[in-house]
Order: C-alpha cells, then structure tokens, then sequence
C-alpha cells in the first residue's frame, strides 16, 4: 500500500513523538524520586516537562502544571500513606515556619512573574531556575568534599541546609 501522506506529517509525527517521550520520561523521574533515587533528577522534571509541552502543538508550556501537579501530588500522599507511621510532630513544627514563609514567597513570586511581560517572565524564570541548578551543584560538591574529609565539618553547613531547604519550598510553589 503506498504511502500517500505527505513527507511533512511524518517529520511532524516524530517530532511530536519525541517531544511526548521526554513527558514521559518526566513522568518515570517523578516516580523514580518519589522512591527515594535519582533525587536530582527532581530538579529536572518541572523544566523538561515545560519544555517539551510547549514543542507539543495544542498544549504549552502552561499545560506542563496541570499534568505535573496531579502527578506529584498522588506521590506524595502515597508517601505520607507508607510512612504515617514514622510522623514526628516535633519536626513538623520546625519545619512549618519555613515551610510557610516558602510557600508565600513562591506564590508571590508567581503571580509577579504572571503580571510581567512574556519575556521578561521568560528571562526570570530561566534565571531562577539557573540559580538553583548552581546552588544545587554547589551544594552536592559540598557534601561530596566534607565526606571524604577535605573539608571542615562545620564550614557553610548550617547555610547550605537552610538554603536547600528554602530553595526547596520555593521551587515546589513554582
């Protein structure tokens, strides 16, 4: 049966293809990190995630939250489900005041990205992102020096932490 389709369609199908495989991937990392490996490669999923929908005709890069959203949020209740058992209130309320103030900032955040231009929104955000990704780095060579004993135990820890902590809680409101 010969193919009558134009050569066009078949290069749009496998572009199409390719972007919905890296959505996928996405998908298997939010899996993957909710187990507890690859724990940085959750930096990842947002990104590619909002990358490759914005490539996926009839979608964009604002369809990414309303699939990620749900996705991350089942995980997460199936990881409080597995370990109610081990909930520790006292560090629950330690970890609330931060917790709080994270979920602000990145809301305000948000909305002032949201009432900005396109590309100024656009330029912000890659920024942001830039930021953590360096941050993050930064702090896993940290890690990686002071175990093998190359570094003073105390130096920047207490900095490193919170800072994680806080990029954390923004990150997950973005």
């Amino acid at each position: 049966m010969p193919d009558d389709s134009p050569p066009g369609n078949f290069k749009r199908l496998v572009k199409r293809m390719l972007w919905w495989s890296i959505v996928i991937l996405a998908i298997f990392l939010i899996g993957l990190t909710k187990s507890g490996f690859g724990s940085g490669a959750g930096l990842m999923i947002a990104p590619m995630t909002t990358f490759a929908m914005g490539h996926i005709p009839k979608y964009g890069p604002d369809a990414a939250l309303g699939l990620l959203l749900p996705l991350l949020m089942a995980g997460d209740f199936i990881a409080i489900w597995q370990y109610r058992r081990l909930l520790s209130m006292k560090i629950v309320r330690r970890l609330l005041p931060g917790t709080i103030i994270g979920v602000v900032l990145g809301s305000l955040l948000l909305r002032w990205f949201v009432t900005q231009q396109k590309e100024l929104t656009a330029a912000l955000v890659n920024i942001t992102i830039g930021f953590e990704s360096v941050f993050l780095v930064l702090l896993h060579f940290y890690r990686v020096w002071r175990s093998r004993g190359e570094l003073p135990a105390q130096l920047g820890n207490d900095l490193f932490e919170v800072g994680e902590l806080r990029l954390q809680r923004i990150h997950a409101c973005l």
